[in-house]
């Protein structure tokens, strides 16, 4: 039965619409594949942090945390976290109109850099 198989095997015989499916799926990939890596490429410099050239310059002895807080809380935020993310000190905290807002300090003078409200 296997050898009946054999003989009517379609692997030799070439289809022309199968042919031209085949190609365009290939096509349709390599086309994905492009507009995926080029839009890779666009988005990846805009998603970098514009924080991190800011304090990428640190030379010196780094703040507290405890440091940070009370910077922060003297002008008026009430602080909930304190990380250290891109080069920066990265504050979350609540301003005087109760926005969530994060505040982006220069690790060792403790300049603010940056502050982006949240919704």
């Amino acid at each position: 039965m296997f050898a009946a198989m054999e003989r009517f095997s379609t692997k030799h015989i070439k289809i022309p619409i199968l042919e031209t499916i085949k190609r365009n799926t290939i096509m349709k990939k390599f086309i994905l594949l492009a507009a995926t890596t080029l839009s890779l490429a666009y988005v990846s410099p805009s998603m970098a942090s514009s924080n991190g050239t800011l304090c990428n310059n640190i030379s010196g002895q780094p703040m507290s945390m405890e440091e940070v807080k009370a910077k922060v809380s003297e002008q008026g935020y009430d602080v909930r976290r304190v990380k250290r993310e891109d080069g920066c000190l990265e504050v979350y905290a609540i301003d005087k109109q109760g926005s969530k807002v994060e505040i982006y300090l220069h690790p060792v003078s403790g300049k603010i850099v940056k502050i982006k409200k949240k919704s």
